[in-house]
């Protein structure tokens, strides 16, 4: 079950509480969300998280330093302009426009979607509006993202393999695909901030009916899946996410696959995780903000008024706690 469905579930009561089972060996982070109100109602099945990719290429035609892991969000459009400078179809970057890029930048800038108790949302503050502007200023002003026309229904990940790409943020899930299409030099690091890190933590859950007759069998199953080295080095022989775990000497396997060299970054992001804002209609907030986004991207609206109406349709249309 992936994490944006949890809460919803857990909330409906579907789901049986997990007891009777070691959870020592798992990423903190990763586990804690999967708990409600203290109780544990899933384990991780794994997770991935983002780190920024570039194409070294690119940076050493532009005569740049490879960005570095305290890179902030100014550097990075510094080196963009370099980089589309290089011609009319290059681009300095693209980084994705809804709602999931939003919330962690927002966290990049010291803001958030919701307050602290999730009793109100707070999707219009300074902190949320200097993270949104940074988004959208790249393809509106600066056009250093290109546009939907200019990217002429090519996806993201098809503009980086072509190499007229800079940098793109984007998942760990992303290095098999890249290693077999792009011909050439390309590197990750952790990803820029704002004022402070953040970058994204996506995990699924195992979980047990809570109809169930077997539950104890079931949460013995689901934890050994998620948990045990052995099928941790499944995971990690796969290339595809991480086991949600924290035995180091199982993790270090994976530093050894290349490309890319510095996978360390991929461990190193694991200090700045920021979990999605999960509340029962995350859908419906989700698709709120990234319609609101998208009209500013376009020009339609201006990004403070995308955050505001943002503000006021989630606030009608949601109940919180």
């Amino acid at each position: 079950m992936n994490i944006e469905n949890f809460a919803a579930y857990a909330n409906k009561g579907v789901l049986a509480e997990l007891t009777g089972i070691d959870t020592s060996g798992y990423n903190t982070t990763a586990l804690n969300a999967f708990s409600v109100d203290g109780k544990q109602y899933g384990v991780p099945g794994n997770f991935s998280n983002i780190v920024l990719i570039y194409n070294k290429d690119l940076f050493d035609k532009a005569g740049i330093a490879y960005p570095t892991d305290d890179w902030t969000w100014d550097d990075a459009m510094e080196a963009c302009e370099k980089i589309s400078a290089l011609g009319d179809d290059i681009y300095g970057i693209y980084q994705p426009i809804t709602f999931n890029e939003f919330f962690k930048v927002a966290a990049q800038y010291g803001g958030g979607v919701l307050n602290e108790d999730k009793t109100e949302f707070t999707i219009n503050s300074e902190e949320n509006l200097k993270a949104a502007t940074m988004m959208i200023s790249k393809v509106t002003e600066t056009n250093v993202q290109p546009t939907e026309a200019q990217m002429g229904g090519m996806g993201d990940w098809d503009l980086f393999e072509s190499g007229r790409l800079g940098m793109i943020p984007t998942g760990i899930w992303a290095f098999n695909t890249f290693a077999d299409a792009c011909d050439f030099n390309w590197d990750i690091c952790v990803e820029p901030g704002g004022t402070q890190k953040a970058t994204h933590f996506f995990s699924n859950a195992l979980v047990v009916n809570a109809d169930s007759d077997k539950k104890e069998a079931a949460a013995t199953w689901i934890n050994w899946l998620a948990s045990s080295d052995t099928a941790a080095q499944m995971r990690i022989d796969a290339g595809w996410d991480l086991p949600a775990i924290n035995n180091e000497d199982v993790l270090s396997g994976y530093l050894k696959l290349t490309p890319p060299e510095n996978r360390q970054a991929v461990f190193d992001s694991l200090n700045y995780l920021t979990v999605a804002p999960i509340i029962e209609d995350y859908s419906l907030m989700s698709d709120i903000i990234t319609n609101k986004l998208s009209l500013a991207a376009s020009g339609e609206i201006t990004v403070k008024e995308a955050l505001d109406q943002a503000q006021e349709e989630c606030t009608a249309q949601i109940k919180l706690q």
